[in-house]
């Protein structure tokens, strides 16, 4: 037992049965409020406290232990196992909500059979390159305007160019299209939540799948993410 708590006992024994006196006003006004028997009652309240503290380290040691065993044996862990570790640890950290939907959806979303998937968002995007290599498209500018010129135009000035014909006052480009990285998430749901928010920003975005191979750090924070999902309200 606590030695505070015998102390509080003694002192609850051995307390008056009649007012002290001569004590300050604010000493007086403490005794008149405060009984042994309201100190009898602070002690019960908190031995109650102390046995369900104890009893809460208990149910977290147990659950510790059987985390570290179901980790330590990743070949015979089931779906079943990771949700319960997962709610493990939910309760045992108080992680937020928004942990628990990526960690099930780590778990069950569609990986493109790729190792350590990696969900990137990608826009495309045109440079200028030679055209003696490989290109997707011809381009004409008028260099006294803003920007390329109808298609109309574009196609009665290429006749010329391939007819060599004058084309002055015009520019001719060969245009590649190429993608350009825009961001990266753990899962597709997180790669279409951003494009609702940005996508109208972007020039025709897309999802690709690409792999975490080799990349410890990635890996590490994705496998502790697939053991903190469980069920969250509104995931189904």
């Amino acid at each position: 037992m606590d030695k505070g708590i015998e102390a509080l006992r003694e002192a609850v024994r051995r307390a008056p049965l009649t007012k002290p006196e001569g004590l300050s006003p604010a000493w007086q006004a403490y005794f008149d409020a405060v009984t042994p028997l309201h100190v009898a009652e602070l002690i019960a309240t908190l031995e109650q406290a102390q046995q369900e503290c104890q009893a809460i380290e208990q149910k977290l040691i147990k659950a510790a232990v059987y985390i570290e065993t179901l980790e330590s044996e990743p070949r015979q862990t089931n779906l079943k196992q990771l949700n319960e570790i997962a709610e493990l640890k939910r309760k045992c950290v108080g992680l937020p909500d928004e942990f628990a939907r990526i960690g099930e959806n780590l778990r069950t979303q569609d990986n493109r059979i790729t190792s350590h998937p990696v969900f990137v968002v990608f826009q495309k995007e045109e440079m200028v390159v030679s055209e003696e290599f490989d290109h997707d498209r011809i381009a004409w500018v008028w260099e006294c305007g803003d920007g390329e010129v109808e298609d109309r135009t574009a196609r009665r000035l290429e006749a010329l160019h391939q007819g060599c014909r004058d084309t002055r006052g015009y520019s001719r480009y060969a245009m590649k299209s190429i993608k350009r990285f825009v961001t990266a998430c753990f899962t597709e749901d997180g790669c279409k939540d951003y494009l609702r928010q940005n996508g109208h920003n972007l020039n025709e975005p897309f999802i690709y799948v690409d792999s975490a191979y080799r990349n410890d750090e990635w890996q590490v924070i994705r496998n502790w993410l697939m053991t903190v999902g469980g069920t969250v309200e509104g995931s189904e």
